[in-house]
């Protein structure tokens, strides 16, 4: 379902699956005036899980995939000397909170066309959540060192994978899968927290451009307890050209912004 929906078709039995992914992702900062920090909690759990069964003679079988493709968070460390307040290298000019969320649900189908060629295709219904929390220099009096914003939004996207797979001999594969690209906008509210009496909160908007993914793999059965198998894969992640933050007109005069990210494939 993940990686080649033609594939799913050599499934004789009803198959489930629990496939933890464990991460481990850390980030530390030093400032050329002797200030750092560094962030917490770097373990991360992405779940994801598979269930399909084969039907009719096994040419066909369907499948549900529910995966997590690209979840990403990171929290930097408030106490450290970088988000002193006021005076720290990165108190203002970076969230010390942002985390990406994605849930990924694909129904898939496989069939069998004769004996050397089979195709699968999978349908993808993404939701994301998209989260920041920053502290921020006021432009309105009173001055609020602790001033903090948290954006949050959420959104849906659509997209696709397919697959096939040529059985060119009894011992040999060659196979192309394709998936499609899925653009989310996103949308949420914005609020303000710890400015004197209180300050409206206003609206969050984003959009994310997830990368198509197009691989090919070839694979050998030496025999039968050993498979070589090699595979090129391309992502085309140069459709993340920004990243824009649209925080809405707000009372405080924050700003909204783009920042550029332009990836590489």
């Amino acid at each position: 379902m993940q990686q080649n929906p033609a594939n799913l078709v050599d499934l004789t039995n009803l198959e489930a699956q629990l496939t933890p992914t464990i991460v481990y992702i850390s980030a530390d900062f030093h400032s050329s005036s002797g200030q750092s920090a560094s962030t917490k909690d770097p373990w991360k759990l992405l779940p994801n899980f598979f269930a399909a069964i084969p039907l009719k003679n096994d040419r066909f079988a369907i499948g549900l995939g529910v995966t997590m493709p690209y979840g990403l968070g990171n929290e930097w460390d408030r106490n450290s000397s970088a988000f002193a307040q006021p005076g720290g290298t990165l108190t203002y000019t970076a969230p010390y909170f942002s985390q990406l969320t994605t849930i990924n649900f694909n129904p898939t189908i496989s069939i069998k066309l004769g004996d050397k060629v089979q195709v699968g295709a999978g349908l993808d219904v993404m939701w994301s959540d998209l989260e920041f929390k920053q502290f921020l220099f006021s432009g309105v009096p009173p001055s609020v060192p602790n001033l903090e914003a948290h954006a949050e939004g959420d959104g849906v996207g659509f997209g696709g994978n397919l697959g096939i797979t040529w059985n060119v001999t009894d011992r040999q594969r060659l196979a192309v899968t394709y998936r499609s690209p899925i653009t989310i906008d996103y949308s949420g509210t914005t609020e303000f927290n710890n400015y004197p009496g209180g300050v409206p909160g206003t609206s969050f908007g984003s959009q994310i451009k997830f990368p198509t993914i197009v691989s090919v793999g070839y694979g050998f059965q030496v025999n039968d307890k050993i498979r070589l198998e090699t595979d090129l894969e391309w992502i085309e992640f140069s459709r993340f050209k920004n990243l824009p933050i649209n925080v809405g007109a707000n009372a405080l005069r924050v700003p909204s912004q783009t920042i550029p990210e332009n990836w590489r494939d």
